[in-house]
């Protein structure tokens, strides 16, 4: 049974606070006051509200990519999506040490894996798809460069807010940094303090490993993330594909800057070259989001798909029961 849950409606400046917030928790009061020209006790009313509604959570990006995994993308698709062994096959894909994200489409389930390379990949769908039966097709793809641009409401944004691409050479982490990263990527991650705790380990130790983290690439600034869901908004991707990538991708990425709507852009290797999440509130506003965006890059690139998510059952950054060297 499905639990309805009320959408929040925001007042204009909680959305200007939503909108700085996003971009970096660490941001002071002050400092946020300063930028959107209101008095420190309204904001931190504001982030106090936002919080207690759960439309907003602390979350750390973590570049996995910055320890040598490569996202492989596997979408399967057919008549057979909705069969009892398959629904079966989804809970292991799940509950896999190497399945970051599932996510669930009208007609389609998409599924990555982090993997060190093509081998280590077909090891692991060995293992998933073994069952898989005949009725469903399978698509691969590698997902290369990521840019997320978060959910803007009422502030411009100038660039996106990061981007995961690989540094020159993988970082090494010892044991006690995939547990900093195990805790920090749960979705019941809390605070610091809770994680030090929990380890143990001093708060200090704790926050010096995590600045180091953050120098190698393979931890971003914190951030705090949108529960659209909360906001009673929807997601939707486009995927496209391009004639010219480089060209195609400025072009995107220059979208994503100025559209509120875009909340990220990939680019792949695979059936397609492109995705692009959107956020709306109903059908006609993805619609309209698609139009400006197809509007912009016509010639450049054209619109294999656009899929509403269904639902997101797993999505963790950092997916690692145990470290993979």
């Amino acid at each position: 049974m499905s639990v309805r849950v009320k959408k929040i409606d925001l007042s204009v400046r909680d959305s200007q606070v939503l909108s700085v917030i996003e971009r970096s928790a660490n941001v002071s009061v002050s400092d946020l006051a300063k930028a959107l020209s209101m008095r420190p006790h309204i904001v931190r009313a504001s982030l106090d509200r936002l919080k207690a509604h759960g439309a907003i959570e602390l979350y750390y990006p973590i570049n996995t990519a910055a320890l040598g995994f490569t996202e492989y993308h596997i979408s399967l698709f057919g008549s057979g999506l909705l069969d009892q062994k398959v629904r079966a096959l989804f809970a292991d894909i799940v509950a896999n040490d190497r399945v970051p994200l599932v996510i669930e489409y009208l007609g389609e389930l998409q599924f990555s894996v982090w993997a060190r390379g093509p081998g280590d990949v077909r090891e692991v769908l060995d293992e998933l798809l073994a069952g898989l039966p005949s009725s469903l097709s399978r698509t691969l793809s590698i997902r290369r460069f990521f840019y997320g641009f978060g959910f803007a409401l009422d502030i411009r944004r100038i660039d996106s807010e990061y981007v995961l691409i690989a540094p020159k050479g993988a970082r090494s982490i010892d044991e006690t940094d995939h547990k900093i990263l195990r805790h920090i990527s749960r979705a019941d991650f809390k605070n610091l303090t809770e994680v030090a705790r929990h380890l143990p380990l001093p708060l200090s130790t704790l926050e010096y490993r995590l600045r180091r983290m953050q120098k190698e690439s393979i931890l971003l600034e914190p951030r705090y993330t949108v529960n659209v869901k909360r906001l009673g908004l929807s997601r939707w991707v486009l995927r496209l594909k391009a004639k010219h990538a480089a060209r195609s991708r400025d072009s995107l990425l220059s979208l994503g800057r100025r559209i509120s709507a875009v909340v990220s852009v990939a680019e792949v290797l695979g059936s397609w070259d492109f995705e692009v999440s959107i956020v709306g509130s109903d059908v006609d506003s993805a619609v309209e989001a698609t139009h400006k965006i197809v509007a912009e890059v016509e010639g450049k690139c054209e619109v294999v798909q656009c899929l509403p998510i269904k639902q997101f059952l797993k999505i963790q950054n950092y997916p690692f029961k145990h470290r993979h060297e």
